[in-house]
């Protein structure tokens, strides 16, 4: 929907504006679809906590992904479906050049010593209740699981994961 979208403002910007140049030109037809493509990756992909290198890495890895893509999906065909494969390619190319800026990311923070998973980290549960009344003193009130337990895993783990494996039922399957 963002290609089309991007096209068909595009084109009725170039109608108003530059009347004399074609709807049939070959950088409207890539760059309009793919901009609004990369600008719509980017924005899903991106987090607020993230470093500015982070997200300009992001910015610049969406658009040369999805430009090169569109390109790749024009070429690909002629007529009209070309541009629908300029859309599916754009966004195709974006996505995963965005994946790879996000392996890269992981990788590097490991390298560091800055897990990003480590924020997710799970550590062993305690064998009995008494050593993981222990380990949250009597925060529980002699509760056998407390609200940083999952009770599928057996492990520790965030309340947001707990909350998650509840709602999602037995074996990820939602209610």
């Amino acid at each position: 929907m963002l290609g089309l979208g991007g096209f068909f403002g595009a084109a009725l910007v170039v109608l108003t504006l530059w009347p004399a140049l074609s709807l049939a030109s070959e950088l409207l037809r890539i760059l309009a679809p793919s901009g609004l493509i990369a600008l719509g990756l980017y924005l899903a992909w991106t987090h607020r906590d993230w470093d500015r290198a982070t997200k300009s890495l992001g910015l610049l890895a969406a658009i040369a992904g999805a430009l090169l893509g569109g390109w790749l999906g024009f070429t690909a065909t002629s007529g009209l479906f070309a541009l629908v494969t300029t859309t599916i390619g754009a966004a195709a190319a974006g996505n995963l050049a965005l994946i790879a800026v996000s392996l890269v990311r992981e990788r590097s923070a490991r390298g560091h010593g800055n897990d990003p998973a480590a924020t997710y980290a799970v550590a062993p549960a305690p064998v009995s209740l008494a050593a993981h009344a222990a380990h949250h003193g009597d925060a529980h009130h002699g509760s056998a699981e407390g609200p940083c337990c999952s009770r599928r895993s057996g492990v520790l783990a965030p309340r947001k994961l707990r909350r998650l494996l509840d709602r999602a039922g037995p074996a990820g399957i939602r209610p």
